[in-house]
């Protein structure tokens, strides 16, 4: 999507349209966040939360995956940990809800 300042897309990588439930951490608090993706690419994701974050936040993430039924051992759940920086928060709408875009910095 284009930028209204730039008029060119500040992605660096497609995204597709996916919901995938994540998990966030916040460091040294056992408390876990649970969302959804709305969008993701290989680098980063957006979600759409009841609480707000501040830009340069940094996480704990685990994104979860389907398993494949197609491969020779069926696997149940993928999961990706990574460590995630908030990029952007966007107010939407009315309700007290806020859209975060996070870019992954590290896969572990």
């Amino acid at each position: 999507m284009p930028s209204p300042q730039t008029g060119h897309d500040r992605r660096s990588h497609p995204r597709m349209k996916l919901a995938l439930p994540v998990l966030l951490f916040r460091s040294g608090e056992l408390a876990r966040i649970e969302t959804r993706t709305e969008n993701i690419s290989c680098d980063s994701f957006y979600c759409l939360m009841e609480q707000p974050f501040t830009p340069d936040d940094r996480l704990e993430c685990e994104i979860l995956l389907a398993g494949n039924q197609w491969r020779s051992v069926l696997e149940d759940e993928l999961c990706l940990n990574c460590r995630v920086r908030v990029i952007r928060v966007v107010r939407e709408g009315l309700q007290p809800q806020f859209g975060v875009a996070f870019r992954i910095e590290e896969y572990y």
